[in-house]
């Protein structure tokens, strides 16, 4: 497991006992080869989650190149160059499954969120045309689109807005999605019961994108 807060690593860690923890800031693209290099005695992995992201929120005239740039390093490029990484050989099997996390602003617009939503939609694009590449090992590329999920920023969230409950259900008619439905999901994509499905962006949006 890579992520760039080493606590919430450790927290991970005292749950789950055979977790494998690297911290690491995946925008730091040059970073990402020495972790893979470093866990080549768990290889070779059947899976891959990409989940990193940032989520600037900036109208126009407030975007900056230093936020476009970290933002696109982390949402992706880090899965890029992860990719490179993932399917060379000896590094996953054939018949691995690859899911990235998406947001259902990728398909509908919406206020202050122009960079975070073309990360998201770059995000989609590539991880098409690399289901299309690896089809022929039978690798799987999907992506799921959420809503919005229940984590800590949105509880942060609520402390600027107390009406924000009431606002998210104006567009998502079932209500905030709970994270354990978004690990279901991605458990799914990961599983051999989708073997048939590659490419394919797998909302879970309470409605969001009707």
């Amino acid at each position: 497991m890579l992520a760039r807060s080493e606590k919430k690593l450790n927290e991970i860690k005292d749950k789950y006992n055979n977790a494998i923890i690297k911290p690491v800031d995946l925008s730091n693209l040059e970073s990402i080869e020495g972790i893979i290099k470093e866990t080549k005695e768990l290889f070779p992995f059947d899976g891959l989650i990409h989940c990193a992201g940032v989520a600037p929120l900036k109208r126009t005239d407030e975007n900056d190149s230093e936020t476009l740039r970290n933002a696109y390093a982390t949402n992706v490029f880090s899965f890029i160059e992860l990719m490179r990484l993932f399917v060379q050989e000896g590094v996953c099997n054939d018949g691995a499954s690859v899911v990235v996390m998406s947001s259902v602003v990728a398909h509908r617009g919406s206020n202050r969120q122009a960079i975070y939503s073309g990360t998201k939609a770059a995000l989609e694009g590539t991880a098409r045309c690399m289901a299309r590449e690896l089809i022929g090992r039978k690798i799987r590329v999907n992506s799921v689109v959420s809503g919005t999920v229940e984590t800590e920023m949105l509880q942060k969230l609520r402390t600027e807005s107390p009406t924000l409950d009431e606002k998210i259900k104006q567009h998502s008619p079932l209500g905030i999605v709970p994270i354990d439905k978004v690990c279901e999901v991605i458990e799914y994509l990961l599983s051999d019961s989708a073997s048939h499905i590659t490419g394919a962006s797998m909302p879970i949006d309470a409605g969001y994108l009707l």
